[in-house]
């Protein structure tokens, strides 16, 4: 069966700079507002001219399906960073792809792991 595994969301800032943001299913309501907030309280210059595009990606539960998917999303939409709210899974499956694209990744990992390691 096809599972979202995670939701990828583009925003466009000015001077076109994209940034990808992922958060799992579960956690996106909670997290896409939070992302939304900050981005509107930036202010720094084009900020309040950005524009925000929700992308689900939606693949089955097999690693080399997710990061097809993936590098599709990364391919089609000019990605300078992404940041990564989610399960250890996701966030090593995401790195495999923007490391060797020279793409920053930010990550904060959820989960009791998360919550024990401080």
């Amino acid at each position: 069966s096809i599972v979202t595994l995670s939701l990828v969301l583009r925003v466009t800032l000015k001077p076109n700079v994209g940034i990808g943001a992922v958060f799992e299913p579960e956690n996106y309501e909670h997290y896409n507002k939070y992302f939304n907030r900050a981005l509107r309280e930036q202010e720094l210059p084009g900020f309040s001219q950005s524009r925000l595009e929700g992308t689900a990606v939606a693949i089955k539960p097999i690693i080399s399906e997710y990061i097809k998917k993936l590098c599709t999303y990364v391919n089609t939409y000019d990605i300078a960073a992404i940041l990564v709210i989610g399960s250890e899974r996701t966030i090593h499956t995401l790195n495999v792809i923007a490391q060797p694209l020279g793409i920053p990744l930010l990550g904060y990992m959820t989960g009791t792991k998360a919550i024990n390691a401080q």
